[in-house]
């Protein structure tokens, strides 16, 4: 699904002049080059009327209303925030937004915007009010739309084009509005911004950093409600407290995917999933959880730093030394997705195939079953690197690895013993040839440290 943007421009000529240009180009340019440009149609209007607004919303049914240009309070601002012209202006009554008139400047009220996308507009989800003092905005409209982001306090023009970005930036990456928010407040708080925070308000019934726009990753089925038709319920769960079903290991860019299957699986699956089942202050330095299979969710955002990353390499072990007592169950979020060597023989299920998170829910419930019905697995500490300077050897090694010719690369796994069939063929590309070498050697230090020599040995390789 497309969502419109509606970007509403106003800057009457006897108010301070602003440069909301400057602003709509930037939003352009972010969701011109996001992985989500697609999902997102921006169309921007200028000197608006109230009229005009009226007459645009009608028309485009935007999805996202933003506004941007003065924002009105009753008193004036006490302070002087730099960056340039601000957006802030005096006005009798209660908070609201400027628009332009055949006069000059037309004050809207709080009440009278929420009266106008409700009637004009029932569709729209989002409102930004890029403007001072908007934040108080929000309740009149929060029982209309999903959410609307306002600024608490006088934001200067320099400011709410800096918001304006990194909020655009995060949505066209397939991230929550509550998560664009903080990744704008953050961002405002790097360039000493943050006079006056963005501010998210949302219905009762809604929770921001679970409200998505554009998730490739979920399908709508998976975001919405389980499905009604789904595999037989595993037996009840066998009495083992530390011991999870299944933990779901993924790359930091399909968080959304992992969520929403957790929520599938709930709440007769004993799931592991860092963010839900611990607090912050355990995440750190924490041991991999027990559980009998680990599901690995691959996306085409399976970078090679993330296959050598702790995670997956600790999984894979786990499933070499002991696959009858810990699974690796694959789940390929995107159709045709190239594996890494080790993954190409351990059965994976198809998203795509299975008609969606819902299909592939439903196949990991009959997993359990299965899994379930066998003894649990006695711990198992796979043989890997756990400390000290020898930690990421692996990754220095793939770098290492990555610089050579095919043929050298060849000749260096001839020369180490490496057995041939454990890697991709000499047909597949280099680099995927290299992060089975590198897979290879987290999994066993000792190859790690052979084959490390045998770099040193044939190549000048400078001292890091």
């Amino acid at each position: 699904m497309k969502h419109t943007i509606l970007f509403v421009a106003a800057n009457p000529a006897d108010t301070e002049q602003l440069a909301l240009d400057q602003e709509c180009a930037a939003i352009e340019h972010e969701l011109r080059i996001a992985s989500g440009r697609d999902d997102f149609d921006l169309r921007s209007k200028w000197a608006v009327s109230i009229d005009d607004l009226m007459r645009h919303l009608n028309e485009l049914k935007p999805t996202i209303l933003h506004v941007s240009g003065h924002g009105t309070r009753r008193t004036a601002a006490a302070t002087v925030e730099p960056g340039g012209p601000r957006r802030d202006l005096t006005a009798p009554g209660s908070g609201g937004i400027v628009l332009q008139d055949a006069q000059g400047s037309q004050h809207v009220s709080d009440r009278a915007l929420a009266a106008m996308i409700a009637s004009a507009s029932p569709a729209t989800r989002l409102v930004v009010l890029n403007a001072c003092y908007s934040a108080s905005i929000g309740e009149a409209l929060r029982p209309k739309v999903d959410c609307v982001v306002g600024m608490d306090g006088a934001i200067s023009d320099d400011a709410a084009r800096s918001f304006a970005v990194a909020f655009y930036r995060a949505l066209g990456h397939h991230c929550s509005i509550g998560n664009a928010v903080d990744q704008a407040i953050a961002t405002l708080d790097a360039k000493e911004q943050l006079h006056a925070p963005p501010v998210c308000t949302t219905r009762n019934d809604i929770v921001a950093d679970q409200l998505f726009l554009s998730t490739p990753d979920v399908p709508p089925q998976a975001r919405s409600r389980r499905p009604e038709v789904q595999a037989p319920a595993p037996p009840p769960r066998p009495i083992h407290p530390h011991l999870h079903d299944l933990r779901l290991a993924y790359p930091s860019a399909n968080k959304a995917s992992a969520r929403a299957l957790y929520e599938l699986l709930q709440p007769d699956i004993q799931v592991f999933l860092d963010e839900r089942s611990l607090q912050p202050s355990e995440r750190r330095g924490r041991a991999t959880p027990a559980a009998r299979a680990t599901v690995i969710l691959v996306s085409a955002r399976s970078d090679a730093a993330w296959y050598l990353g702790d995670e997956f390499v600790t999984a894979l072990a786990l499933h070499r030394a002991t696959p009858g007592a810990h699974r690796l169950i694959p789940v390929l979020l995107e159709p045709g997705l190239v594996l890494p060597y080790s993954l190409t023989h351990v059965p994976a299920i198809d998203a795509t195939a299975a008609g969606g998170l819902a299909g592939v829910a439903a196949q990991l419930r009959s997993e359990v079953a299965a899994i379930r019905a066998q003894p649990p697995p006695a711990p198992t500490e796979p043989a890997l690197m756990r400390s000290g300077n020898g930690r990421h050897d692996h990754f220095r090694l793939h770098d290492r690895l990555g610089q050579l010719t095919d043929p050298m690369f060849e000749q260096i796994v001839l020369d180490t013993g490496l057995e041939r069939t454990s890697i991709a063929p000499r047909a597949a590309p280099l680099a995927g040839r290299v992060l089975d070498a590198a897979l290879l050697a987290a999994l066993d230090p000792t190859l790690c440290r052979r084959i490390s020599a045998e770099l040193d040995r044939r190549v000048p390789w400078k001292q890091r």
